[in-house]
């Protein structure tokens, strides 16, 4: 079952929880970036990989 959580706070897509696990990850700030993002930060080198 997939459940709407928030948005994405770099490119305002849908983030999910599936089936239990959040479709994406919440910075220390508190705010909620897609997989997509984080992966796009850190081929940037705007921020280090935070898995």
């Amino acid at each position: 079952m997939d459940e709407k959580v928030g948005t994405c706070s770099r490119c305002s897509k849908t983030i999910y929880c599936k089936s239990g696990f959040l479709n994406g990850t919440i910075l220390k700030e508190g705010k909620l970036i897609c997989f997509q993002s984080e992966e796009n930060d850190i081929e940037k080198g705007v921020c280090p990989p935070l898995r």
